[in-house]
């Protein structure tokens, strides 16, 4: 992959999933659907705990306190959700005299808020929901209360963030807290401890209170973790200026570890070397002012020169809320950029050349060398930063990843970085300086038309793609025509995109002013023309190999737009070796957006 194809200027700044108060974004959710088995976690007063094979794939613990004989179970169920899907279950497995008896959701990440820098201004933008169910051997339960409080990753009983407890009147109901106005507990120890944590990760403690009797039951479901954003687009982001020590961190191929400080950085890093000699070492640290504009940034460099076969860092737990578990698409892809400022120097500060790096994604808990993303490959920057912005869809190796992202447990990547190859130009003291890493997510800012099912006018030989799509084509598909960005005149960030193309044949992009035949189109190739009127040719642009392609062209500028106008786009392009219907042409669906100043 191309750097120079990679920089691109996008603002996308159109929601992602938003709460019926305007602004607030879901930035974490499990709905409890992902799991294949449903095995059980049990455990007793005096700490011991079984379990079956392993009980489930997300992160959760359990305890109980008081009696000596007492016993409490996690799981996650298969259908007892309010929906007929899967949900969370906690339940009493012996009536006992315990204090408390429930469960954690452990390593929930709140990547929105600073590190070292949260307020009481985030609790009080930040909200979370879960729809919950009390019942007694399947009799709902009224007067069962749910206790329900947060903790920092490393807190105790003492720095407890508590809501008020909450119980069931007639079957499943849905509760939303906001974290600064309704926490019953001063959040000073909170906000302290989590201040002085080293990740931005914290515990969620749901508990049965009162009485605890057998087969008494507390049921989870749809749990949401939302934001009040002034920047909704906005899914991730790490700007590195969180520390207070510009300390190194140090490992060498026999994996020991040296620190120059205590904490040398708050966010999650690690180190791989292997293959080489016992000599080499990586290192790593968060620098307070060698980053864009003298601010904060993460610096990567080697210590010395090797000749290993692996040599890298990773910035793990990097959180993607807006995709949905086990179901991330390639659509899911082309609505989401990844941006980051990069400077290469030597030991010494100056220019380093012809020192190449390379950044992939990996999903978090798998994702070996063959399932990676890459985002960038022989990242050079010269002797001044480089601001590096990718679509993901358009990076090399979208579908291993793709599989490997879905049969994970968890929404959760890290980023891989590393030399681009292991050459002499590698030098010892080398740096790679990376600052303001961004997530963002564009929502569909227009509106679908002339689909290729069948419900309007029929495809011409047969070729049925979706409601979504244009008529099949030779892979099988229907090409998928989205928008993203803002449809704006005066920002002129509107991307169209398209997906489920032939690889390596090219499309044209263009601009209509009516919806032909009302909008169900008419039989044109081996599809159907949908946009006309006042035709104008935007671009032409080669599928990747993935069978995706992007305008990079003003889209207003090019189409000539006013504000309030609204216009129709379609992706007119060749299908010559595996054409359907026989005539080596074929196109995407209609899109439409009403443009805005």
């Amino acid at each position: 992959m191309n750097l120079t194809k990679h920089i691109l200027f996008l603002t996308l700044a159109a929601l992602c999933s938003v709460d019926q108060a305007a602004g607030q974004t879901v930035v974490y959710s499990d709905n409890f659907d992902d799991v294949s088995t449903y095995n059980w976690l049990t455990r007793d007063q005096a700490g011991g705990s079984t379990t079956s094979s392993t009980p489930m794939e997300n992160s959760y613990g359990s305890f109980i306190g008081g009696g000596t004989v007492g016993e409490c179970q996690v799981s996650e169920l298969p259908s007892d959700g309010p929906d007929g899907s899967g949900c969370l279950e906690y339940k009493i497995n012996v009536t006992f005299d315990a204090g408390y008896c429930g469960a954690t959701i452990d390593n929930l990440p709140v990547n929105f808020w600073e590190p070292g820098n949260v307020s009481l201004a985030d609790l009080n933008n930040t909200w979370i929901e879960l729809d919950y169910y009390t019942d007694i051997n399947g009799v709902v339960d009224p007067n069962s209360l749910v206790g329900f409080e947060l903790r920092p990753d490393l807190g105790g009983w003492d720095d407890r963030l508590e809501m008020p407890n909450f119980s069931t009147s007639s079957g499943w109901e849905t509760v939303s807290f906001n974290l600064g106005q309704d926490a019953t507990t001063d959040p000073t120890n909170f906000l302290s401890l989590l201040n002085a944590n080293e990740d931005i990760t914290i515990v969620v403690v749901l508990r049965i209170r009162g009485s605890y009797d057998v087969g008494k039951r507390l049921l989870v479901d749809n749990f949401r973790l939302r934001h009040l954003s002034s920047d909704p687009g906005l899914q991730w982001s790490d700007d590195f200026d969180d520390i207070s020590t510009d300390a190194y961190q140090t490992r060498d191929w026999a994996d020991n570890y040296t620190d120059s400080g205590n904490l040398p950085f708050r966010n999650s890093y690690s180190q791989w070397f292997s293959g080489g000699p016992t000599t080499g070492v990586v290192r790593l640290a968060e620098r307070s002012s060698d980053g864009l504009g003298g601010s904060g940034c993460a610096a990567f460099s080697l210590d010395a020169a090797t000749d290993a076969s692996g040599i890298g860092w990773q910035y793990s737990w990097l959180t993607l809320g807006h995709f949905t578990q086990g179901q991330v698409t390639m659509e899911d892809l082309a609505r989401t950029t990844m941006s980051f400022d990069a400077l290469i120097t030597d030991a010494a500060g100056n220019q380093a050349p012809t020192t190449e790096f390379r950044v992939n994604l990996r999903a978090h808990n798998s994702g070996g060398w063959g399932d990676r993303l890459d985002v960038v490959e022989n990242l050079s920057t010269g002797a001044n930063w480089t601001h590096v912005e990718v679509v993901m869809s358009e990076c090399n190796n979208v579908a291993p990843f793709l599989a490997d992202l879905n049969a994970n447990s968890e929404n959760r990547l890290k980023v891989v970085i590393g030399p681009q190859s292991l050459s002499s130009t590698i030098s010892a003291g080398d740096i790679l300086h990376i600052d303001n890493l961004v997530v963002r997510y564009s929502a569909d800012p227009g509106v679908v038309f002339c689909g290729g099912s069948g419900s309007g006018t029929l495809c011409p030989c047969g070729n049925f793609g979706t409601s979504a799509t244009g008529c099949a084509n030779g892979t099988g598909l229907g090409a998928h025509m989205i928008g993203s960005g803002e449809v704006s005149v005066s920002a002129d960030t509107f991307v169209l995109s398209t997906l489920n193309l032939v690889s390596s044949q090219p499309g044209l992009y263009f601009q209509g002013n009516n919806q032909i035949n009302g909008g169900a189109g008419i039989q044109f190739g081996d599809g159907l023309r949908c946009a006309g009127g006042g035709v104008i040719r935007l671009q032409v642009r080669f599928a990747d190999a993935n069978g995706w392609s992007a305008t990079t062209v003003a889209v207003a500028l090019g189409g000539g737009v006013s504000a309030g106008d609204t216009k129709r786009y379609q992706l007119w392009y060749r299908d010559p070796q595996s054409t359907v219907c026989g005539a080596g042409f074929n196109l995407s669906n209609g899109y439409e957006v009403v443009w805005q100043p």
